[in-house]
């Protein structure tokens, strides 16, 4: 038998079906910081916030007329620079957090043992 058979029981009939689960013997459990993690929600969630409007200024500056374009060209840039710096930071954030991660192995089949 090859190593990826597996053994069905033959005495199955038409329309019956065998559920076959197979378990890892071992889970690895990859614990961080809470603040870390919060810090870099919000850090997503301000970019998320930021880049549309970025891209909505930059859009309202390429296409209307001269009388706004001053101030169009330094809301623009100033999200600009926000979303860069946001982007920097959500980078930076999550470099940290999941190299400060915690690793933990069980085997499964030390579940349920003390």
């Amino acid at each position: 038998m090859a190593k990826n058979e597996i053994n069905l029981p033959n005495n199955l009939t038409d329309g019956e079906t065998d559920v076959v689960v197979e378990m890892p013997k071992e889970a690895v459990i990859k614990l961080v910081q809470e603040n870390l993690v919060k810090n870099y929600e919000l850090l997503i969630w301000l970019f998320n916030v930021s880049t549309p409007i970025m891209t909505a200024l930059w859009t309202a500056f390429f296409t209307l007329s001269a009388g706004w374009k001053s101030s169009l060209f330094f809301s623009s840039t100033a999200f600009t620079i926000l979303s860069l710096v946001l982007g920097f930071f959500i980078w930076h954030n999550r470099k940290r957090t999941f190299s400060d991660s915690v690793h933990k192995k069980i085997k499964i089949s030390d579940i349920g043992k003390k």
